[in-house]
């Protein structure tokens, strides 16, 4: 049987005694269960700047990520482990963020182009420790499916290094590959992969290597290695990727191909921005106020949650079922990934007792089933046989059975959250299918 790793969750004291951090606890719970946010809101919501606290809050306060590269004696505005790159309109291919390898160069030797994201990911590489945090802003201004097709693909194949042994962390498949084994233009020598990693190393750690750092050299050559090993750069398991999303004129839909692979939240209650004390408490993290343990994964499949806790992953699964039967018929039904996420995301959203199962179930329904709803009163007709008697649409079905489903996976009694998220979202998303169409995202 394999062995599961059981944080010790001493962060948990610290969110129950720290109001704004325990706020963050059910972005901390997505991450745990997929380091792929999506952060949707009206602008202005403070999603951009969600990402930059949560890197401070995670960063420790020794480490060197937290001090001003121009001066190490004062703390960094800019956390060391947190990037933002913002997405162009013009980005149709992965060239302008994972980089690509170039022949046309003076001394006829391929050469990889470098690019901030790439930087980022040899950055994380040095520091596999601390969880790095990268932000894609206005991620939707260009189609994601385009930009972003090799991070989508190898994200999916997470498994563990050691599937009996599962403090050793996770692996992908390989994100960017080098492929330069073979001879050069004009030459008659080989451009071998380990040289040309030697190079594109050295060039990304420029600075750090030349200092007289013995760790700074070891963790580069470990880098080299790895890479050359490979052919090319993974995903680093302490990789956040967090994107910002703003829905209007100018930006893409998401397919529910990007849906299914990401944890969706919206962020557009702006209630408490008129209280004073809110607005007081709105200064920055404190380094390491936190803690790594907060974002570290140990569950990634339905078996993992099985095994880790079988009378609440029963409950989920008799849920996502009654959901799921109500898609029967439709495009928006979930399959094996949303499962998984599902069951994970509601096991490490009710650790230590901050909530119930109902409401972790209430929030994952909304990130991962009804972001994917959207269409006209066609699409949406209630496809159960006594639908096409009745003016019913599927919002309206999953507005009963929604609450009954969350109501058994409470042992039968009214939950303490019942369906508060779900419940406003189906009703905004029936008020707009008035109009002929309707979706998710404000």
């Amino acid at each position: 049987m394999a062995t599961l790793l059981t944080n010790g969750f001493d962060y948990l004291t610290a969110l129950k005694n720290r109001k704004r951090t325990y706020k963050m606890d059910k972005y901390l719970a997505a991450i745990r269960t997929k380091p792929f946010i999506l952060l949707a809101g009206i602008s202005g919501t403070g999603k951009s700047r969600m990402v930059r606290q949560l890197a401070r809050g995670l960063c420790s306060d020794e480490s060197p990520l937290s001090l001003d590269p121009q001066d190490p004696t004062k703390k960094a505005n800019k956390p060391g482990n947190f990037e933002s790159i913002p997405v162009k309109p013009n980005w149709h291919d992965s060239t302008e963020l994972l980089g690509y390898v170039t022949r046309i160069t003076e001394d006829k030797k391929p050469k990889f182009v470098l690019t901030p994201f790439v930087k980022f990911l040899a950055k994380a590489w040095m520091n596999e420790n601390v969880p790095f945090f990268l932000c894609l802003d206005e991620m939707n201004l260009a189609p994601v499916e385009q930009y972003f097709a090799e991070y989508l693909s190898v994200i999916e194949s997470r498994d563990w290094v050691d599937e009996s042994d599962h403090s050793k962390g996770l692996q992908t498949d390989v994100m960017v590959h080098f492929d330069v084994a073979q001879s050069s233009p004009g030459e008659g020598t080989a451009a071998t992969t380990e040289n040309f990693v030697k190079e594109t190393v050295a060039a990304l750690l420029e600075k750090e290597l030349a200092s007289a750092d013995t760790a700074v050299k070891a963790k580069a050559e470990k880098l080299q290695s790895a890479w050359v090993k490979d052919g090319g750069i993974r995903i680093p398991a302490n990789l956040v990727v967090m994107g910002t999303v703003n829905m209007d004129e100018t930006t893409c839909s998401f397919s529910r191909k990007v849906l299914d692979r990401a944890m969706t939240f919206e962020l557009n209650d702006v209630s408490d921005m008129y209280d004073p004390a809110n607005i007081a408490g709105e200064a920055p993290y404190a380094y390491g106020s936190i803690g790594p343990d907060a974002v570290k994964q140990t569950l990634l499949t339905g078996k993992d949650a099985c095994v880790e806790d079988a009378a609440k992953s029963d409950s989920i699964l008799k849920y996502i079922k009654t959901i799921n039967d109500v898609l029967e018929n439709t495009p928006f039904k979930i399959a094996y990934r949303s499962r998984n996420e599902i069951m994970v995301y509601c096991l490490e959203r009710t650790r230590g007792g901050l909530v119930e199962l109902p409401q972790a179930l209430d929030e994952a329904t909304s990130m991962k089933i009804l972001s994917r709803i959207e269409g006209d009163e066609q699409k949406l007709v209630d496809p159960s046989p006594e639908g096409a008697e009745t003016s019913r649409t599927l919002l309206d079905v999953l507005g009963e059975k929604i609450p009954e489903a969350l109501n058994a996976a409470n042992g039968g009694t009214a939950p303490r959250s019942p369906c508060e998220i779900c419940k406003g979202k189906i009703e905004f998303m029936k008020r707009r299918l008035n109009g002929g169409f309707t979706n998710f995202f404000v």
